[in-house]
């Protein structure tokens, strides 16, 4: 069975970007899916003690560990953000960050990140960006992070959905093509028998 994680940002739940995660899970088989929250979780920012660099894993003991433990194990993984002042809430930015111990391994200790995906599917990153701000200049900044992030985890980006224009947090529930572009994204990633559209 393959496994999906929808890693959702905002701080808000049930807002724009949190619905438009479930447009793009709705269209795979809700058994392969896990979500993560990162407003339910404990995450402290790295503090750069370059631990990881001689140890391998970070020293911080908090749910970082489990949930990057969760992404390897993924063969698909989508990050569905607000954009915040050009960025990623700063939670979810102390999400991405803590993949540090990652970046050590690739290249201080020369290990190969190990995956623990069971399929033969080759693992694949996805974003949704939702802002106020139409100008798609605004999440540059973003998609290059979400780049590098994916290549540390394993999971080359394969595409991103901007839905600017959203200003109030149920703006996305109330377009119905917003939401049937996102189910789209998802059926992009996956061979058709696998999908529900």
């Amino acid at each position: 069975m393959m496994r999906v994680v929808a890693v959702l940002c905002s701080p808000y739940r049930g807002g724009n970007s949190d619905t438009l995660a479930e447009a793009f899970v709705s269209a795979i088989p809700a058994e392969s899916v896990e979500r993560v929250a990162v407003s339910d979780l404990q995450v402290t920012p790295c503090r750069s003690c370059r631990a990881c660099h001689t140890t391998g894993p970070c020293v911080l003991q908090d749910d970082a560990a489990g949930v990057y433990e969760r992404l390897l194990a993924a063969d698909v993984v989508v990050v569905a953000t607000p954009c915040h002042m050009c960025g990623f809430p700063s939670a979810a930015q102390a999400l991405l960050e803590r993949a540090q111990f990652l970046w050590a391994q690739r290249y201080r200790l020369k290990r190969t990140p190990h995956t623990t995906t069971k399929s033969h599917f080759q693992r694949k990153l996805f974003a949704i960006i939702t802002g106020g701000q139409k100008a798609e200049w605004v999440v540059d900044g973003m998609v290059r992070a979400l780049k590098a992030w994916g290549c540390l985890i394993g999971a080359p980006l394969c595409a991103v959905m901007f839905a600017g224009g959203l200003h109030e947090h149920k703006d996305a529930a109330g377009d119905a093509q917003l939401r049937h572009h996102a189910a789209l994204l998802a059926a992009s990633a996956f061979p058709p028998h696998f999908t529900k559209l």
